[in-house]
């Protein structure tokens, strides 16, 4: 038996839709933004074939601004949704959901996502005290690369441990709202951990084999590495 995409997902969908509309029900009851409204909900289940059957990444994104042709910034909140259903001979056991927000954007930005990634702007993935998200972002990403070369070197090794201690600092309070969840508990452990492991080496300095060891037996006189 042979038959295309999209006619398998139909039919998996046309199976599966009366044990299925319960959950989906529950997860869109009472949260559906304004773009989605103005949509009436599309694309929904279709998004891969929302402007068509041949539809491609680039015919979805047009028709989606097209539909969404002067909305407001602040109306064009949107979501992503993921939902996986985990049937067996028939009988729906278990469904499992999780989702993003955000908003679409007026123009495409960005390359080498797929499918809505271009047209769709993250609202609430960063939660930076003191510093706006694009400031945050260029600095946690320059001191993720440039304080473990101090480290792996073995110079200015306290300067490169206070950095990535606070780099993990603002990384752990910036996603707080998802790692001090429960089901977050490793990950959240896991931060304890390199700020602990960031702390004992800002104290103790480098060991015996580093540059600043070496540093500091060459210059005796009142020389003292960071």
């Amino acid at each position: 038996m042979s038959f295309t995409a999209p006619a398998a997902y139909d039919r998996f969908m046309g199976r599966y839709s009366t044990l299925l509309a319960p959950q989906l029900a529950d997860l869109a009851g009472g949260e559906r933004r304004t773009a989605e409204l103005r949509l009436d909900g599309a694309p929904g289940v279709h998004s891969a074939r929302f402007s068509g059957p041949d539809a491609t990444d680039a015919s979805n994104n047009e028709l989606l601004l097209e539909q969404l042709k002067g909305v407001p910034t602040d109306k064009r909140g949107a979501r992503f949704v993921c939902v996986i259903a985990l049937v067996r001979d028939g009988e729906l056991l278990s469904t499992f959901h999780g989702k993003v927000e955000g908003r679409i954007l007026e123009a495409p930005a960005g390359a080498g996502g797929f499918g809505y990634d271009p047209l769709f702007l993250f609202t609430e993935e960063y939660h930076t005290p003191l510093l706006p998200p694009v400031a945050a972002a260029v600095a946690g990403t320059f001191g993720e690369l440039f304080f473990p070369v101090l480290l792996v070197l073995g110079v200015f090794t306290r300067i490169g441990a206070v950095g990535l201690f606070a780099v993990n600092a603002m990384a752990l309070i910036s996603y707080w709202h998802v790692l001090g969840g429960d089901d977050f508990a490793a990950a959240r452990g896991q931060h304890y951990l390199w700020g602990y492991m960031a702390l004992v080496i800002a104290t103790c300095g480098a060991g015996s084999f580093s540059l600043d060891a070496w540093l500091e037996r060459r210059k005796p006189h009142g020389y003292r590495t960071a």
